[in-house]
């Protein structure tokens, strides 16, 4: 059984998330439609979660005032942040006699586009790239069986490759999801 979820964009446009059998007694029953300010709150949460380093996304909440992050809890509910992380998915499985996409990033490969194109678009506007630009390979830890990367000269030695336009100052300009030699 297929839910799609509505995420609503603008008040013109809606995007629909798909999730795959739901449990009738879990969080995702309850599902309410993801407005565009509550996604960037989410967006925002989720950057935030890459600064600072903590071992699961649900010490984030935690109130004890030793290892307290306040912002998490005053901006988003636990259960809605996984939820939203859950749920999010911007393209529908294959049925079972429909064949597999030959993209192995077809389920991002919208909002790879879209972000990258906003990237560009945000960065041509803050910051006009001088002469000394640089391609940067990096590596995302991640250890899947879509595309594995090894590089066995790196600290990372699993993972997948980025590839990015960067000046002197480490500023990414653009990137690059590397998805296999196909790519």
């Amino acid at each position: 059984m297929r839910h799609l979820l509505p995420f609503q964009e603008s008040h013109s446009s809606e995007f629909l998330l798909y999730l795959d059998s739901p449990f009738q007694k879990s969080h995702i029953a309850v599902w309410k439609t993801l407005e565009k300010c509550e996604f960037q709150v989410w967006l925002g949460l989720l950057f935030h979660v890459g600064h600072i380093q903590i071992n699961c996304h649900e010490s984030y909440w935690r109130t004890d005032p030793l290892y307290s992050i306040p912002i998490f809890a005053e901006k988003m509910s636990r259960n809605r942040f996984l939820l939203i992380m859950q749920a999010l998915h911007f393209a529908e499985n294959p049925l079972e006699n429909q064949q597999e996409p030959a993209d192995r990033l077809f389920k991002n490969s919208y909002a790879d586009q879209h972000f990258s194109l906003l990237l560009f678009k945000i960065m041509r506007d803050v910051e006009y790239p001088n002469k000394n630009l640089s391609l940067d390979e990096s590596m995302v830890l991640w250890q899947c069986l879509i595309f594995p990367q090894y590089i066995q000269g790196k600290k990372h030695k699993h993972g997948i490759k980025i590839y990015m336009l960067t000046e002197l100052s480490s500023l990414v300009l653009q990137f690059h999801i590397y998805a296999g030699s196909a790519d």
